[in-house]
């Protein structure tokens, strides 16, 4: 396995499946997270499975914590893992209710009014996105019950909507919303609240949280949460054991398509809920709990033609042309192949028809070729030797120039995002634009782009992105090395041959390299053999950007207690880090313990009960970075 690999994987398909844009199923993602935990576990490795993996953060929306965790059921895709855990749980009565596949949300009331919609987060944080909740048709402001209480559930929208919006989206000239989920999730997220309303979205609960009230059972919950005015879900059932629960998913399994709401499983739950904390909790998962997932659905369709896309590493990808096919919400028209073996592996032909699966609302897949519909004058897949962009020969089925505009434009994506050099607004489209039009060519050429450039891209706001461009020249080393697209080398093990050389780093030696923990021959290869080809670029490169060594730890900051909010100049990440260097704590949520509240756009409720409490404040909208981490250098000094 190629950890270093793998966990920056599971980082992009988090972030993409969060963003309503997910690249891989569910049960591709759930079988990469466990080989990760595996390989960590076999090698005494400590994990990588961070929050920023499972969770749903967002940039631009403030942070809260939730009263009691918010955990996530565990997956379980077929009837042999289904009866493993029947045989390590007592045997009980479950309920049995719909696994929504939205967004989940966890509502606080107090007083019988709405305080705060929280989404899950990484389970004991969330994204505050309480005034976009609140358009929601069907989440009430005001509920019976007056005491404090968190009622959970999931943000859906239905298939007649997002048909209904697609139909006027396409009058209009808007990209059509991709599926459900996505179109929840992205109404749900943003920063209006007219988008939000525009959405016509729904709430369905399947639990409480924190609670005076004391539930004894799933049932019970659920029917006080139905009294509040909440809506009740589609099907509630009672099982004793595995045949009943097998009937029902075979059932459900056949009705699901004739439902309004995307359904992907069955939510079991042991019903009486004196049990819970008795079997207790793995990791995020409740072991009173599990998600029977459904298997993917499938079509038919026919393959019409095959196009040719260039990948980030050069890869040429086969897609299927297909013949329209109405999937849950959503007019198929393509299909991935990944690469010539899959091709040859189906026996697929130009013509054939051919079965594809809808696999966690990704770009659906051909699973295999319906060989008796096959009519007569099938053509047969004849594999580029050219580059369908630059046209220059393959390699292997590679293009394997490094100017190619595809390739470019992926690796320049990588070199400005979050992690790396955090150019807020360069975007896939404006980097598109500008490789089209030659000003830029490769990573230095974006510290000399010009606002004559960026207009002759139509940038439409020129100035405010060469502002961010400047501003992204301070980066860390690890980050420096983590950015350049050294195959195999991300943040972790940039930050590795960072500690290890410093800015010695283009000349480490092989055999160092191998030794270096986290490293070893094959990354150490690749790093070597990239530096041979590309020093003079990396080091053109270095010559116009800042490159900061990360400072020993001090105690300078010990006793101080920071709190993050809303977006600032210098990305959270690299503050926080900046901050637990010098012996300072990062919290996050504001308490009588806060020694300062770090804010800018978007801030919400943390600003407002830092106010309420006196806390000490830094805005820093008009900030330079050296002016915030100044002004946290001295914060010790400031009496609080």
């Amino acid at each position: 396995m190629n950890y270093e690999k793998e966990v920056e994987l599971l980082k992009r398909y988090s972030l993409s499946y969060y963003k309503g844009e997910p690249e891989v199923s569910d049960e591709e993602f759930d079988t990469r997270l466990n080989a990760v935990r595996a390989y960590e576990t076999e090698n005494g490795l400590t994990s990588a499975i961070t929050s920023d993996i499972l969770s749903d953060h967002t940039d631009g929306f403030p942070k809260e914590k939730h009263m009691s965790p918010m955990y996530s059921m565990k997956d379980v895709f077929d009837m042999e893992e289904v009866s493993k855990w029947f045989a390590k749980t007592p045997t009980a009565e479950l309920t049995v209710e719909p696994k929504y596949d939205g967004l989940s949300l966890n509502l606080l009331y107090d007083k019988g009014k709405l305080i705060s919609a929280i989404t899950r987060g990484d389970g004991d944080e969330g994204d505050d996105v309480t005034e976009n909740a609140k358009v929601i048709r069907n989440i009430p402001n005001k509920i019976k019950y007056k005491e404090l209480i968190e009622i959970r559930g999931e943000v859906m929208l239905s298939k007649t909507t997002l048909r209904e919006l697609n139909e006027q989206r396409k009058k209009d000239g808007i990209k059509l919303l991709a599926n459900t989920r996505n179109a929840a999730s992205g109404g749900l997220k943003n920063k209006s609240s007219v988008v939000s309303a525009s959405r016509r979205l729904e709430f369905f609960p399947w639990g409480v949280g924190a609670s005076r009230m004391r539930f004894k059972s799933q049932t019970g919950a659920m029917g006080f949460i139905g009294l509040q005015g909440f809506a009740k879900p589609f099907f509630s059932l009672l099982v004793n054991s595995e045949k009943e629960l097998f009937d029902i998913y075979n059932s459900v399994i056949d009705d699901r398509k004739k439902l309004d709401y995307d359904i992907d499983g069955l939510a079991v739950k042991i019903n009486d809920m004196s049990l819970w904390d008795d079997l207790g909790v793995a990791g995020k998962y409740p072991n009173y709990s599990f998600a029977f997932k459904f298997p993917n659905i499938e079509y038919e369709t026919v393959v019409e033609s095959i196009i040719y896309q260039v990948g980030k590493t050069g890869a040429i990808t086969p897609v299927a042309i297909v013949a329209p096919v109405f999937i849950d919400g959503v007019t198929v028209t393509r299909s991935t192949l990944h690469n010539r073996d899959e091709i040859e592996r189906l026996g697929l032909r130009i013509g054939d028809t051919v079965t594809i699966v809808r696999s966690g609302e990704v770009i659906p897949k051909i699973l295999n070729v319906v060989k008796d519909k096959r009519p007569k004058g099938t053509k047969k897949i004849v594999f580029p030797t050219s580059c369908p962009t630059c046209e220059s020969d393959l390699e292997n089925d590679v293009c394997v120039n490094d100017q190619c505009p595809d390739i470019m434009k992926f690796k320049l994506l990588h070199f400005v995002s979050r992690n790396r050099f955090n150019i807020k607004g360069m975007g896939e489209q404006i980097i598109e634009s500008l490789v089209m039009t030659g000003a830029l060519h490769n990573y230095q050429s974006i510290f000399n782009l010009t606002k004559a450039d960026l207009q002759e891209a139509n940038v439409s706001a020129p100035a405010k992105l060469l502002q961010k461009i400047e501003q992204a020249k301070s980066v860390t080393l690890d980050r420096f090395i983590g950015s350049i697209g050294i195959p195999n080398i991300g943040l972790r093990a940039g930050k590795a041959i960072a500690d290890a050389f410093g800015l010695d780093f283009l000349s480490a030696p092989l055999e160092a390299l191998r030794e270096t923990p986290g490293i070893g021959n094959i990354m150490g290869c690749d790093f070597v053999d990239y530096m041979l080809r590309h020093r003079d670029d990396v080091m053109k490169l270095m010559s116009v950007v800042d490159i900061k060594i990360p400072e020993e730890s001090s105690d300078e900051l010990d006793g101080v207690t920071f709190v993050i909010s809303g977006s600032t100049p210098i990305p959270r990440n690299d503050l926080k880090k900046y901050i637990e260097t010098r012996g300072g704590k990062v919290a996050s949520s504001v308490t009588s313990k806060t020694s300062l509240l770090i804010y800018g756009d978007g801030a919400g409720s943390k600003l407002a009960k830092a106010r309420e409490m006196g806390v000490n404040l830094m805005n820093t909208k008009d900030m330079t970075e050296g002016q915030i981490l100044e002004e946290i250098d001295t914060s010790k000094l400031t009496p609080f």
